[in-house]
């Protein structure tokens, strides 16, 4: 896991002259492009995206400010072609970020101006929510760590290693330490997050433990569900799972908690 540097507090002027590296992309007549808040997310060609990722960073970085807990970034397209790519938004509960910010996320991804970024992040900056006001709250007494602090994730797309460093860029450039996990399925960013938040192992080993557990029991429940039906005379016996693997980075993560699981019909597919 790599850190990246933290400030101690967000520095607006400092943080809008660090995004002059990444300037809102055009078309090729000249027209900005403009990006849609979709699934937890944005969403498009991956060479588009740095200045929308930068951004996001230091949306994060406020959330995690705004809440006293890590947030999370996923810079993945999920089954997109590859030649796209996307930013998710992780709130510091292991969910996706309120529906209430992604208007204000939106706003500020196509922000024209300095003055226009100011005023979103200043609108953000004053917003009341506390990890105690969320649900569930975290554990009482559980120390929050080092805020602003953003988990950092991507899979494997050509695009995702540039992408992954402007999201770090934000972030930092909006005071926060970034704990960079490099190559990760969505769901083991979410539990990285989720994790902290409840103040477990957020490691890649026990979201493996965690997955396998949750298999064994799902199992359990279906053989004894079977076995419990009178009269019903098909065979309790699991067929084949087949596990969707994306377009990469599942397949890769999918060699590693292969051995950990005890259920051995697995087969999986990119």
């Amino acid at each position: 896991r790599l850190a990246h540097k933290r400030v101690s507090r967000m520095d607006i002027a400092s943080f809008l002259a660090s995004s002059e590296a990444y300037p809102l992309p055009k078309l090729p007549d000249g027209t900005t492009i403009k990006f849609s808040y979709g699934t937890a997310g944005f969403r498009t060609v991956g060479t588009t995206l740095h200045s929308t990722v930068f951004r996001c960073g230091a949306l994060a970085a406020i959330r995690s400010r705004v809440t006293g807990r890590a947030c999370g970034i996923m810079i993945t397209a999920s089954h997109n072609p590859e030649v796209d790519n996307g930013v998710k938004l992780v709130d510091c509960t292991g969910g996706m970020l309120p529906t209430s910010w992604e208007g204000d996320a939106e706003a500020l991804a196509n922000a024209g101006s300095a003055d226009e970024m100011r005023k979103v992040l200043t609108k953000l900056l004053a917003i009341d929510e506390p990890a105690s006001s969320l649900h569930p709250p975290p554990p009482k007494g559980l120390a929050p760590g080092n805020i602003p602090h953003v988990f950092l994730a991507r899979d494997t797309r050509p695009t995702g290693p540039a992408l992954a460093e402007a999201a770090a860029s934000g972030a930092t450039a909006a005071g926060a330490t970034v704990t960079d996990l490099g190559l990760n399925t969505t769901p083991q960013l979410h539990f990285a997050v989720y994790a902290s938040y409840r103040g477990l192992p957020n490691t890649e080993r026990a979201y493996y433990e965690r997955l396998a557990r949750g298999y064994t029991e799902l199992l359990k429940e279906d053989k004894d569900t079977d076995a419990g039906d009178a009269g019903d005379t098909h065979s309790a016996q699991v067929e084949l799972i087949f596990v969707d693997c994306a377009n990469g980075v599942g397949a890769g993560k999918f060699g590693t908690y292969f051995p950990i699981t005890t259920f051995r019909r697995l087969s999986a597919h990119t």
